[in-house]
């Protein structure tokens, strides 16, 4: 399932009026500005922070080769868990294929107030983090600790180092800038961290016995994907 998605959009995002960080100089010259991201709340009090983002180069050559939309000044840059933000869990969710008809969802019918002047037009895109979880059923809780404390000792990541370890979590790869994997206890998490979800109680007991595996990849792995034609999809996980 997709689990974080952070992309900017082809949508102009001048009418955006965020808050902003300056460096003003003793005279009052403004040295440097920066814009602050939005939070919006979704139906949960979960939340997803918007704003405004730069052209990529791909963005301004969809533009010119396929008629995508896309703003020479600011577009809209969205970064957050969807999933997450209208549901108010991520236990489950759609797999990371959908993320772009989740992504038109979560634009036209979850961010109007704050994208008027959205129109049919494809919009270009640029993402620079997607997230991709998946859950595998030991259908034990404790046969779930007994994996994650052997996969602590017994494992290392591609380039070598060890696994890094955070009591009923494993994580290869925390700190790369290209990608990271991550496994946990779910059922654990949900009990320190409760779903903001009318049937909490229920979707906690869902997932004990159950072992999380989450893939962070980030902007440079993205792109190297993309040059080799890969698709993104649930099967990654079992590559890295």
């Amino acid at each position: 399932m997709i689990d974080w998605h952070t992309v900017t959009v082809g949508y102009n995002a001048d009418y955006l009026e965020p808050d902003r960080v300056m460096c003003i100089s003793p005279a009052g010259e403004i040295k440097w500005h920066n814009d602050q991201r939005i939070p919006v709340l979704g139906s949960y009090d979960d939340r997803i922070m918007i704003g405004r983002g730069s052209a990529s180069k791909s963005m301004l050559d969809d533009r010119q080769r396929k008629g995508f939309a896309c703003s020479d000044t600011s577009n809209l840059w969205i970064s957050g868990n969807p999933v997450k933000f209208i549901s108010g869990h991520n236990v489950f969710g759609p797999p990371v294929s959908q993320r772009f008809d989740l992504l038109d969802n979560l634009i036209k019918h979850h961010l109007g107030a704050y994208t008027p002047d959205i129109d049919e037009q494809t919009p270009a895109t640029y993402e620079t983090r997607v997230d991709i979880a998946t859950m595998v059923n030991f259908g034990s809780h404790n046969d779930v600790h007994d994996w994650i404390y052997t996969a602590q000792r017994a494992t290392r990541s591609r380039s070598g180092r060890p696994a890094t370890n955070y009591d009923t979590t494993v994580y290869w790869g925390q700190r790369s800038t290209l990608w990271s994997l991550k496994a946990y206890c779910k059922h654990c998490e949900l009990l320190k961290h409760p779903p903001n979800h009318p049937d909490k109680d229920g979707i906690i007991a869902d997932v004990k016995g159950m072992l999380r595996l989450e893939l962070v990849l980030r902007s440079k792995e993205l792109r190297k994907l993309e040059q080799r034609q890969i698709e993104l999809d649930e099967s990654l996980i079992w590559q890295y």
